[in-house]
């Protein structure tokens, strides 16, 4: 059994510009701007569980899990100024995210003294609340021993998950409350949804000296 708990760090963004407009009589227009942006991020904690069984009739087992806490996940700005966005963030992380249980289980096989089979399995939910799809990965490996000072090891890795790219964004303005008030605007994604399977494979020798 351990925790990790969860931890903060203060980020400090500087940003300088130079923005030079040429209009097409030749006049030339140009502006500086330099923005110093600070503020604090706080990091999920993490509770993490597990047990092996080893080597029992030459098969050794373990299962282990993480429960991640997502929502408490927190930005902090510093800047007065900045409430608004800090309240807009702190509903989104409310909303949109969620805790997770990581699921992980291995087991290997020990057919010989000189070669070692194993597989194993991942469960890793996504931490969005809208994608109920997540990470599943397989593995599969074997060790050999080739002589007393070299051993061959190989390894194969299935992956599939779901995911969303944001393609491009883009503004969808309020205007009913012209002319007494500026128009209101809220920033929404084109999304594009598809399936990944992917196959990693593995191979190394290790000489021992």
């Amino acid at each position: 059994v351990s925790y990790s708990p969860s931890s903060s760090f203060k980020v400090n963004e500087q940003l300088s510009a130079v923005i030079t407009t040429t209009m097409n009589n030749g006049v030339r227009f140009e502006g500086n701007e330099d923005v110093e942006f600070t503020y604090r991020f706080k990091t999920p904690s993490k509770t993490s569980l597990g047990v092996a069984l080893d080597r029992y009739y030459r098969v050794t087992l373990s299962i282990a899990a993480d429960y991640i806490n997502f929502k408490n996940t927190e930005p902090d700005f510093v800047d007065e100024g900045l409430f608004g966005r800090q309240v807009r963030e702190d509903e989104w992380t409310e909303n949109k995210l969620r805790n997770v249980w990581n699921f992980r289980a291995g087991a290997s096989y020990y057919a010989n003294s000189y070669v070692t089979f194993r597989g194993g399995f991942s469960h890793l939910p996504s931490r969005f609340d809208a994608d109920a799809g997540g990470k599943r990965v397989f593995t599969f490996g074997a060790g050999f021993i080739l002589t007393s000072r070299i051993l061959l090891d190989m390894t194969a890795q299935y992956e599939r998950w779901e995911e969303v790219s944001s393609v491009y964004d883009f503004a969808q303005y309020d205007y009913s409350p012209l002319p007494e008030a500026t128009p209101d605007f809220a920033v929404q994604s084109e999304n594009a949804d598809r399936l990944v399977n992917r196959w990693s494979m593995l191979g190394s020798i290790v000489f021992l000296f």
